[in-house]
This record gives structure tokens, sequence and C-alpha cells, in this order.
């Protein structure tokens, strides 16, 4: 098991345009098998390759019973390479967001309702799937990592994660179930 340190706003890595990755990549497995380890580690809902200081287009998605979102819906484990995305109808809503590179604060991030991910595996064979609503929202937040983009930069109605979870969370969720049902 191998955590990395997470890289926090203001290292320049989060800032740049991750570089695609060509196959054969020998350090690949490596690589994902330290982000998993960090992002189950630090209780994140995803993680990318930035975020331990590798710019390269890699990132994780997954949530299993997650403390620091537990009013997300499960998502399994997805490996995306040189990921991108494209929506799939004009419907957007407010999503909540928090980021393992910006600790204890969340903010909310207008998100695309239904998207179609791309993206190559490990392999090197390419995948596409449809999502909708908070899983969306992750794999967006994700993939803006290998863009270069924090959350925080495009976020309104900020605050620490101590207040969203005392004043915000219920409303929140009640806004999800109207919105997203």
């Amino acid at each position: 098991m191998t955590v990395r340190s997470i890289a926090q706003r203001g290292n320049k890595v989060l800032s740049l345009l991750a570089a695609k990755v060509e196959f054969p990549d020998a350090t690949l497995a490596q690589l994902v098998e330290d982000l998993r380890d960090t992002m189950i580690h630090a209780s994140g809902a995803g993680i990318a390759a930035p975020q331990i200081g590798v710019s390269k287009q890699v990132c994780i998605v997954e949530v299993r019973k997650n403390p620091r979102y537990p009013y997300f819906p499960e998502i399994p484990r997805v490996v995306l390479v040189n990921p991108s995305w494209r929506a799939t109808s004009d419907s957007r809503f407010e999503h909540y967001e928090g980021c393992l590179s910006v600790p204890q604060l969340r903010g909310k991030v207008m998100r695309n309702t239904d998207i179609v991910v791309n993206y190559w595996d490990v392999d090197g064979k390419s995948h596409s799937f449809e999502t909708q609503g908070i899983a969306a929202a992750v794999f967006q937040h994700e993939i803006d990592h290998l863009l270069g983009e924090l959350f925080i930069d495009k976020a309104f109605d900020v605050c620490s994660e101590k207040e969203f979870f005392e004043n915000k969370v219920q409303e929140y969720q009640a806004y999800l179930q109207k919105v997203l049902s």
C-alpha cells in the first residue's frame, strides 16, 4: 500500500493541462495503485494523477459508504485514462463539491446532469458509458483536474465542510431529490 501526499491548492501541478498517456506505459499500473491507495486513505470519491504530483491524464472514481459524502450513491471503481466527457442534455444542477486538494471547504458548482464519458483503460482499450446526476458531477470534477481546473475556482456559496454538514446538508439532499428524480 502506497499512500502519496496530496497536492494542495496553489501547487502548480494542479493548474497544468495533464499530459496524455501513451500506450504502453510501464508506470501506469503503479500510478493507478498509488491513486487508489491514496483515495481510499483520504476518503475521496475520486482522485486524479495531478493530485499526487503526476501530470498525466489518469483518474479514478469510486464511492462506497464514504463518510465525506454520505448522500452519494455507490459508484463502482472506474480507472479512466485520457478521459473526456460531453453533455447529452441541456439539464444542469447545483452540486456541492469538496476536494482532497482544497480541504475543509465545500462549494456549489453548476454541473451537467446527463453526460457520456469516453476513456481508455490501463490496457489501452477504449470505453464509453452514460451517467447522470451526482455520478456525472463526480466524473466532471475528476476530469477537470486533468484540465488544470479546481472546483473552487468556479464555485459559489462556498462554506466550510463543518458548516455544510451542520447547516446545509439536509436542505441540499432535499434539493437533489427534487431536481434529480
